[in-house]
């Protein structure tokens, strides 16, 4: 515990946040350093792929991150492509480029994501 000053200028107690705790009691993941490594390069790839050009043009960008959402996140698995596409207001067409992109330069992790097909 450390002692630090809060907002008025006050002497207070802080404590390090315990984002391992965290992991373990609500996630319930806990990687070696092996795995942890592997996580990382996986993130790495899909943001360098959603990043591509510097984020150039801004419409792809857009797309592409609208897709890795739809990719991972559970909760969006139920929408379809044309949901997806006007919530965002883009052309379906538009989010379906992302799609075969996304399937070309990932085939390993598309093949695991029945959802990412189009209408």
């Amino acid at each position: 515990m450390d002692n630090q000053f809060d907002e008025l200028g006050n002497v207070t107690h802080t404590v390090d946040f315990a984002y391992d705790e965290i992991d373990r009691r609500v996630f319930d993941v806990e990687l070696d350093e092996d795995e942890y490594h592997k996580a990382a390069e996986c993130l790495h790839r899909i943001m360098a792929w959603i990043y591509q050009n510097g984020g150039r043009p801004p419409e792809g960008f857009a797309c592409r991150c609208i897709l890795a959402c739809w990719a991972f996140l559970p909760e969006l698995h139920g929408e379809s492509i044309t949901s997806i596409a006007n919530a965002h207001g883009k052309h379906k067409q538009s989010l379906g480029r992302a799609v075969d992109d996304f399937k070309r330069d990932f085939p390993e992790v598309a093949k695991r994501l029945p959802h990412l097909k189009h209408e």
